[in-house]
Order: structure tokens, then C-alpha cells, then sequence
């Protein structure tokens, strides 16, 4: 379970930070209607997250039914977590020297 723990500081520390650093990014995660585009992530990692919880206290089982469950919800919460990141990659990748800076004049 402290292993988990872990897990879950991070997600949540790695999500909060970006939105906290940037007023940009603030606006873009939670704004309307981009904040109901994006809920389904952490709707579904909190999903994952309370499984997995869940399987954890019940394991092990005696005939070690259910053993494959946390591997499952695991891979799936660090999948959900890699595509944010290959996401950003591919944004930055895409967008590379095309954006220049905003002016007015």
C-alpha cells in the first residue's frame, strides 16, 4: 500500500503543478467547455485508483483468483498517465518554430 501511496503523490503533484505554474494552462484545464472535454482522465485514473485500493485489501485471495486485477489496473493508470505525456511530445513536436510570440503593432 505505501507504494501506491506513492503513486498517487505523484499523479496528483505532477497534475496540480502544471496548471499552478502556468495562468495559461490554468485557463485551458478549467475553462468551459475545455474542463469537460478533459474530466474523463482524472475521472477514470480516480477509478482506477479506488480499484485498485479496493483489490489490494482483498488480495491475496486463497485460491489467488483475482491476482492479475492489480496488474491490470495498474498498466492502465500509467498508460493513462504516458498518453498525457506523449500528448505534450507530440503538441511540442507539431507546434515546434511555427508559434512566434503574440503582438498587437
Amino acid at each position: 500500500k505505501g507504494g501506491l501511496i506513492g503513486v498517487i503523490a505523484g499523479l496528483i503533484a505532477v497534475s496540480l503543478a502544471s496548471p499552478l505554474v502556468s495562468p495559461r494552462i490554468f485557463e485551458k484545464w478549467f475553462g468551459v467547455p475545455e474542463f469537460l472535454l478533459l474530466a474523463p482522465l482524472p475521472i477514470i485514473s480516480a477509478g482506477l485508483i479506488v480499484f485498485l485500493w479496493i483489490a489490494l485489501r482483498h488480495l491475496p485471495d486463497r485460491r489467488d483468483q483475482w491476482c492479475w486485477v492489480p496488474f491490470i489496473a495498474t498498466t492502465a493508470l500509467f498508460a493513462l498517465a504516458f498518453a498525457g505525456l506523449a500528448y505534450t511530445a507530440l503538441a511540442y513536436t507539431v507546434f515546434r518554430g511555427k508559434a512566434t510570440e503574440l503582438r498587437y503593432d
